[in-house]
């Protein structure tokens, strides 16, 4: 499903999560932003950042792994899977990015179509 929530400015680059796909078992969620800065580099190096965790606003934690990303014309995103499945009555998840990205825990929220 099509999310495009922008989260601003972070690691250099306006960042936006693109899509959340939810399969049976765990799901998808594509981060996107212009290549610049510490986010260029993850999209570059991303042995740099292979756990992610997420969190709903029903309590229930995820574990993530980068699964795939691209690069060119000026854009980068990454490809990340989380399991477990979804909570299918969650309305909001929150993203930790991965501290080696530039030394700093930071989060952002987006919102999850009904």
């Amino acid at each position: 499903m099509p999310v495009s929530t922008t989260w601003g400015d972070l690691f250099g680059s306006t960042l936006v999560a693109t899509s959340l796909l939810a399969w049976p078992t765990w799901f998808d969620l594509t981060i996107a932003g212009a290549s610049a800065g510490a986010w260029s580099e993850l999209v570059m190096a991303p042995r740099r950042t292979t756990r992610w965790a997420a969190r709903d606003d029903r309590g229930r934690d995820y574990v993530g792994t980068m699964s795939g990303g691209s690069g060119g014309f000026g854009l980068a995103s990454l490809d990340l899977s989380f399991a477990p499945a979804l909570d299918p009555a969650a309305t909001a998840l929150t993203v930790t990015f991965p501290p080696a990205i530039d030394g700093t825990t930071t989060r952002a929220t987006l919102p999850i179509p009904g």
